[in-house]
């Protein structure tokens, strides 16, 4: 159970991360408002991340926002947040036995509306799921995008399917379909989640992506009791190695990356640590068990 409360300014309704948007840079980041640290943990299938911020006495005050401050800031996290999702989405549920898949128009049924695109795509999901049923396979799971924009309409969609002939034959728009295997590296599928949304970004559409109901969702905990105030600060300076902590604290996890932010609206420093599971056929756990 978490001991403290952020204090309530006007910025409370905005991500953490979003306020600390900075990189550190030796600003002072020490603070006597500052009551501990809270560290947040999302385990995404063999990917995790830590979220490290502050916790502050509740007399403490923050700048406030001005109001083309606040709608921009909201902007910002929405996008943010939707990249985040569809990226922890996709490491959760899918792995190197999965496929993705990028289906196009020919010039007789190029859609005339974002909403005719994603009818196409629902409509899809139905013919892939009869099929799935009539054979009694697997329970199908799938996220997709619908870009819609001045270049050409488009699909993407990550299935748990990997019968390529099937996924391509079912798709009646076009002769032309690009299907490959899902190829996660140190980020997982990351990149691939990343460069979707990118689209999505730039599209008119209803939604930035759809999702099959049966998604297993990423595992969130928060405690406000291992980082301290003292090791929050020495992490943000190099002063304790983020390896040696992070993979001491997360058996069979290794280090990634660690991202160091400040902020202008309050004190105390924001940290971002990615890891991945270590695996007996990772190239890492290789050399470290022959030396």
């Amino acid at each position: 159970m978490n001991k403290y409360n952020i204090k309530k300014y006007s910025i409370n309704k905005y991500n953490i991360n979003d306020i600390f948007n900075k990189d550190y840079n030796n600003k002072l980041i020490d603070s006597s408002s500052i009551i501990g640290y809270r560290r947040k943990r999302i385990k995404s299938g063999d990917y995790l991340e830590e979220e490290i911020y502050p916790i502050w006495n509740i007399n403490v005050e923050g700048r406030t926002l001005r109001s083309k401050e606040s709608t921009l800031i909201q902007k910002n996290l929405n996008n943010k947040n939707s990249v985040k999702n569809i990226i922890r989405l996709l490491n959760t549920n899918f792995t190197n036995n999965d496929i993705w898949v990028t289906f196009t128009y020919d010039d007789k049924h190029l859609p005339s509306s974002i909403e005719e695109a994603q009818k196409d795509m629902v409509n899809y999901i139905r013919r892939l799921k009869r099929y799935i049923s009539k054979n009694k396979l697997y329970e199908l799971k799938y996220i997709y995008v619908s870009v819609f924009n001045e270049k050409r309409a488009h699909h993407h969609i990550v299935l748990n399917f990997n019968n390529r002939d099937i996924v391509e034959q079912l798709w009646n728009k076009a002769s032309r379909k690009h299907t490959r295997r899902l190829q996660p590296n140190d980020l997982g599928l990351e990149e691939m989640g990343r460069y979707i949304m990118k689209e999505a970004k730039v599209s008119k559409y209803l939604r930035k992506y759809v999702v099959s109901k049966n998604l297993i969702k990423p595992l969130i905990s928060i405690s406000d009791t291992i980082i301290s105030k003292n090791k929050a600060f020495n992490l943000a300076t190099n002063d304790i190695s983020p390896k040696v902590l992070f993979e001491r604290v997360n058996k069979g996890y290794v280090f990634n990356s660690i991202r160091v932010y400040v902020s202008d609206y309050v004190s105390g420093v924001y940290i971002y640590i990615k890891m991945y599971k270590m695996g007996k056929n990772d190239n890492l756990w290789k050399r470290l068990n022959s030396s």
